[in-house]
């Protein structure tokens, strides 16, 4: 008999390609290559006469918890509730785990792509000056004073739709900036991630012991997310960064993105779904969208699981999934059937 030679493992081609189609569309946004929507504004406009102050988070920060939070929390869940069964389990525990970290984890970077190119989109097709925009830009039709601009703009009842930013003290892209006010990218994004690791901690710590202690811990570390989207929004308005209603609308585009990831890319993170992703980036057939997972799951058990449990039942599949198995009810598995 011939050595067995181990399967070689990959990340499905679609993937790369959705997750590189994404980014050179940021990349495109934000270089300004595609021009954006030309909107003026009102001399008398209260509401973008605020001064610029900086920011109470700051952009690095908000991309930092985006990117080291969830992979840091579904490493830590995943290696706490085990290892599902039917997955392949060639190589050290740590490295196992971070295959079954990568399965959600990378399902969570393409949702949060598409959730950043939606806002940047909006963004530059809305081109809402943003409450610190006299400040930012100093149009050339405010350089005299108010009443020299309401003067200039009187046929239009103080609507100045043609101006020049004569601000040469910062960045060609912070001038840019000053008209991207609707929706808010904060919002979006830290909306986006809470609501993505409030759904996962809900479905994959759900199968632990009832009186565990990390069943209290739960319910904390979902506030936590809670807060930390809560925050995100509202230093928004209170650094004049962004109205409220710019807040509003980014808050509902992370929501949304965020219920899509988790219910048509993670399928809801249904555990019998790791051993069949597992196995399909392993080189096994399958399909590869999390909203097709639990079908292809069952059509898998069906025919047999190609693993040392040859034609495992459904049942049988998530009893022996470590501490998952608690967490499916009798319903849920007669829906799988």
């Amino acid at each position: 008999m011939g050595k067995k030679q181990p399967r070689r493992r990959h990340v499905p081609f679609a993937s790369w390609t959705k997750g590189f189609f994404v980014l050179l569309l940021l990349l495109v946004i934000e270089t300004g290559w595609l021009p954006g929507a030309k909107t003026g504004f009102y001399c008398q406009d209260s509401t973008i006469a605020h001064k610029f102050t900086g920011d109470t988070i700051s952009l690095n920060v908000l991309l930092g918890v985006a990117f080291v939070a969830p992979v840091i929390a579904v490493f830590s869940i995943e290696s706490g509730c085990g290892l599902c069964s039917g997955a392949p389990d060639e190589g050290p525990r740590v490295l196992r785990i971070w295959r079954h970290t990568w399965v959600w984890y990378r399902e969570y970077l393409l949702g949060l792509g598409m959730v950043i190119l939606a806002t940047e989109l909006a963004k530059i097709m809305v081109s809402e000056p943003r409450p610190h925009f006299l400040h930012t830009c100093k149009p050339d039709a405010m350089a005299n004073g108010l009443e020299h601009c309401k003067l200039l703009a009187a046929d239009t009842q103080g609507y100045i739709a043609e101006f020049n930013c004569t601000n040469t003290e910062v960045s060609d892209y912070r001038l840019r900036d000053s008209i991207k006010s609707f929706p808010s990218g904060h919002a979006s994004v830290s909306v986006f991630t809470a609501y993505f690791l409030i759904c996962f901690l809900q479905r994959r710590m759900a199968g632990l012991p009832r009186k565990s202690p990390s069943q209290f811990l739960k319910p904390w570390l979902q506030c936590i997310c809670m807060t930390w989207a809560l925050l995100c929004a509202l230093s928004r308005v209170n650094d004049h960064r962004h109205h409220a209603h710019d807040v509003i609308a980014g808050s509902i585009l992370g929501a949304i993105f965020g219920m899509i990831t988790a219910r048509f890319f993670c399928g809801d993170f249904w555990p019998g779904q790791c051993a069949v992703r597992l196995n399909q980036d392993a080189g096994s057939e399958g399909a590869s969208s999390g909203s097709t997972a639990v079908g292809s799951l069952d059509e898998r058990n069906s025919n047999g699981l190609k693993t040392q449990h040859q034609h495992p039942s459904v049942r049988r599949l998530l009893s022996s999934t470590s501490s998952y198995s608690g967490s499916v009810s009798a319903d849920e598995l007669r829906e799988v059937r």
